[in-house]
């Protein structure tokens, strides 16, 4: 990491102020940059049928504006399908360590019916899942 004050460390907070995971400003970058997309669209059709550039002002602000707000709205669905993905993985890992418990109190229960076992261990396998 440079030294603080340095140019290289202006460079390393700028890079963590757009791509960093937790950063408030996160919307504010991905509309930055899709304005920026919105309006390198609008001028290369312009370039490619050989118009001037700047022909319909108006046409470069409503790209700007429908490039800002796809950016905007991208990082957002990013965001909550982040949150979604953790809710529905940490619901997976509670299913699977009922599941387990379930399967074995089965297994107890099949060892206990084989005399291999003893029942206290089953009754405390079954007051966990209970609880």
């Amino acid at each position: 990491m440079p030294k603080r004050g340095s140019w290289g460390c202006c460079v390393f907070a700028a890079q963590g102020a757009l791509w960093g995971a937790s950063e408030p400003n996160m919307a504010a970058s991905g509309a930055a940059i899709g304005s920026l997309l919105g309006l390198g669209v609008q001028l290369y059709a312009n370039a490619v049928r050989k118009l001037p550039l700047m022909r319909n002002p108006w046409e470069h602000a409503i790209a700007i504006g429908l490039g800002g707000y796809a950016g905007k709205w991208l990082v957002e669905f990013e965001e909550r399908t982040a949150l979604e993905l953790e809710e529905i993985l940490q619901k997976r890992a509670q299913v699977r360590t009922v599941e387990d418990l379930r399967r074995t109190i089965a297994a107890a229960q099949r060892h206990a019916a084989l005399g291999r076992l003893p029942a206290p261990f089953i009754m405390a396998a079954m007051l966990v899942l209970r609880a």
